[in-house]
């Protein structure tokens, strides 16, 4: 089964500057393994074409947000295994990486040390910090994908993601072809970020 597209604007974010340190919530739901994808600002102007794709991209993702969460708020039972299936990851990623714990811990940590040194403007610790929360993301996103392959909890997740799509379409028909499209997008779009236009 590929990937499951997932709404960006459901990603748990924490914004410190111009940095994101992303939180960790371990659902495919909340944007688990997706690629970001240029916002119109991160990019050294782009051709017609390309911003004609990111007003494409941005208005499907809204699209296919909108019936998503449609889809949650009209079914206990996802919401439920939801949470199941987080604490069954988060469960299954500190038995196997009991570093994660005290890692996830300085991450928020991070996050109030980062507002503090952005409100005294010291862009030096800003920086420093910036620094320590990519690394410690990346740290955690490996230890995280190794969990993702374990076969139960691949396995629940597939079911869940299934559920939902079945969820989803009966909400709106085109679902898996907006999620096809919004796939090839950003697809595209990443890559061409990746070049540098």
């Amino acid at each position: 089964m590929r990937p499951f597209f997932r709404p960006p604007t459901r990603a748990t974010v924490r914004l410190a500057a111009s940095s994101v340190l992303l939180g960790f919530v371990f659902l495919p739901r909340i944007g688990l393994g997706q690629q970001a994808v240029p916002a119109p600002m991160d990019v050294q102007p782009a051709p017609d074409s390309v911003q004609l794709l990111m007003a494409e991209y941005q208005d499907k993702a809204r699209r296919y947000t909108d019936i998503y969460n449609q889809a949650f708020a009209a079914n206990e039972g996802l919401q439920t295994r939801e949470v199941e299936i987080n604490e069954m990851i988060m469960s299954a990623l500190i038995e196997s990486h009991p570093q994660a714990e005290q890692k996830m811990a300085r991450l928020d940590a991070i996050e109030t040390e980062a507002f503090s040194a952005q409100q005294d403007q010291d862009m030096e610790k800003l920086g420093q910090l910036i620094t320590e929360a990519n690394n410690l993301q990346s740290d955690l996103r490996a230890a995280q994908e190794i969990v993702l392959q374990q076969t139960g909890v691949r396995t629940r997740i597939d079911s869940f993601e299934a559920e939902l799509l079945v969820a989803m379409v009966a909400i709106d028909p085109e679902t898996e072809s907006l999620r096809s499209r919004l796939d090839e997008l950003s697809a595209f779009l990443s890559g061409v970020q990746g070049g540098g236009f």
